[in-house]
């Protein structure tokens, strides 16, 4: 929490033992806060010390104030572009990894999510061109990368202004290529289980059960809709990161 509170500026100074202060000195977003007043607040995080305190505010992961900051910070794009070191590479490249994520926009009446759930989609293109998602996954970046030095983004500035953009375009085609098999996948899903049902209403009604035709419509009506807007499920950027691979 300590951390939340300094990304986005809220000041924070020890009060008594397992107590603090907030402070909206800095503070660049009003809306991540929208309770802390311009005087500060008194906070704790200890159950005990609350109560026995009337003075100090207990927080909480369900506290507005909380859950206001989270929500801010899955909402910004503060934080979604990072330059790394990767060692031991084998090879010299420049690469660009971009994590993008597929779903569907879909009426919540349509239930879409059970065929094309939020879906994370990682690719890596180097400079070549070459797709480098599959000999580079998370874990060996986790391992072998570092935050790469500030000193080579100056240095190499005019030339990474030229050559980046092309790389990130290569990601962006091939997490697209990408996306395009999840689409498909996620339609074929919905027919068969919407084929099955409609082929189920028409069974029961042969049998002389009482299936309106209205029902029937409908499971067809929200068939064609489903497919419209699985096949149209948008792909969007969440974060992208520029590697810079050593030998």
């Amino acid at each position: 929490m300590m951390k939340l509170f300094d990304h986005f500026g809220v000041t924070v100074e020890d009060s008594d033992e397992r107590s603090y202060v907030l402070l909206p000195e800095h503070l660049f977003s009003a809306d991540a806060f929208p309770g802390l007043p311009e005087e500060g607040l008194s906070v704790t995080f200890s159950r005990e010390l609350a109560l026995a305190r009337e003075d100090l505010t207990f927080l909480t992961v369900d506290h507005p104030l909380v859950t206001s900051a989270i929500e801010s910070l899955l909402a910004t794009d503060h934080g979604n572009a990072a330059f790394f070191r990767l060692e031991k590479c084998g090879e010299q490249l420049l690469m660009v990894e971009v994590v993008s994520v597929l779903e569907s926009v879909a009426p919540v009446s349509l239930h879409a999510e059970r065929f094309l759930p939020s879906t994370p989609i990682r690719e890596i293109s180097d400079q070549k061109g070459r797709s480098q998602t599959e000999r580079f996954p998370i874990e060996k970046i986790r391992a072998d990368g570092r935050p790469g030095p500030s000193s080579f983004l100056r240095e190499k500035g005019k030339a990474l202004r030229a050559t980046v953009p092309k790389i990130l375009q290569h990601a962006q085609n091939n997490a697209e290529d990408h996306a395009d098999l999840v689409r498909e996948k996620s339609v074929a899903a919905m027919h068969a289980e919407y084929d099955r049902e409609l082929e189920r209403l028409l069974s029961l009604r042969e049998m002389g059960h009482p299936i309106r035709e209205e029902e029937i419509e409908s499971t067809k009506t929200d068939r064609e809709q489903l497919e419209k807007f699985l096949k149209a499920a948008p792909l969007r950027v969440d974060s992208v990161r520029l590697i810079l691979g050593t030998s």
